[in-house]
């Protein structure tokens, strides 16, 4: 398996310290290396020592695991300068604590995220402390090239963190498709039914176990290659709005690590980041990774 690159925007942050730790917990292939830049350092300065102190800790961290560890001093400031770093390092992976996402005064989406997450060229993890190990992985699947990519990723380093794994879909409730056209520009309205109520009953009922049968094959399908990797994985249909079954799915089983698909995952897909992977990043408690 290939070295990977990770490239890890550092600060003295409770969540930049989580983000080691994960990284330190995927137990990533023999000559991978880290790349801990420190964010608003452009040169050391006596007021940077606790951010200096915490990029040692990082390292001493990394380094046990066998992990090739540099610590540039970079210059420039703000997120341009992140991301010349990552367009000149091209890594397989950015990391950042959660607290990067906003700004002192609370608005989301801070500089730093948008230039780096939400074009999305490189595999992201943002990491929420505390971190309490990789004891469950959720996976959120919906059979996109993205969703597949995801389920590589997990295939390849999951086993390495002896991590239980969970895989989910979630199936968006749809109106009576019998019984709705489209009306542009404001969505699907309702008619009146045929003379064949039964019928059209009849046709929905078959069209949404077609759907379930679909999504009950795009979770089969993950979790066997996830155990083929030999992985304990097993697997879920739920149905409501993906964000909110992912987000609660997380929530209420203690889940260390969310991972999702860069696209795709609901109906509406953003021009940069998928509507759903960016919920997951801004909204989930735990720590999320969107994989290219």
């Amino acid at each position: 398996m290939a070295p990977y690159t990770v490239l890890q925007l550092l600060d003295s942050s409770a969540h930049s310290a989580a983000a080691v730790e994960l990284i330190a917990a995927l137990r990533l292939p023999a000559g991978s290396k880290v790349i801990l830049a420190a964010a608003e350092i452009e040169s050391p300065k006596p007021g940077h020592a606790p951010l200096l102190a915490e990029q040692r800790r990082a390292r001493d961290i990394l380094e046990q695991r066998g992990l090739r560890v540099t610590c540039p001093v970079l210059p420039g400031d703000g997120a341009g300068r992140w991301r010349s770093v990552a367009e000149a390092l091209q890594p397989d992976l950015v990391a950042i604590g959660a607290n990067q996402l906003r700004t002192k005064g609370g608005r989301p989406w801070r500089e730093i995220a948008h230039q780096i997450i939400e074009p999305l060229q490189w595999s992201v993890l943002v990491a929420r402390a505390p971190f309490r190990g990789l004891k469950r992985i959720l996976l959120a699947v919906d059979g996109s090239a993205a969703s597949r990519a995801a389920v590589e990723f997990l295939a390849a380093f999951a086993h390495r963190a002896r991590a239980e794994l969970r895989v989910l879909h979630a199936v968006v409730p749809e109106p009576m498709a019998a019984l709705t056209v489209p009306g542009w520009p404001v969505g699907a309205r309702l008619v009146p039914p045929g003379p064949s109520l039964a019928g059209i009953a009849e046709w929905d009922r078959r069209q949404k176990a077609a759907r379930e049968q679909k999504a009950q094959a795009i979770v089969a399908e993950a979790v066997g290659l996830l155990k083929a990797a030999g992985l304990r994985a097993r697997g879920r249909v739920d149905y409501g709005d993906a964000a909110e079954v992912i987000l609660r799915y997380a929530r209420t089983q203690k889940i260390d690590l969310t991972v999702a698909g860069a696209r795709g995952l609901g109906p509406v897909r953003g021009r940069l980041l998928g509507s759903v992977s960016r919920r997951l990043i801004q909204q989930a408690r735990g720590s999320v990774l969107v994989v290219r």
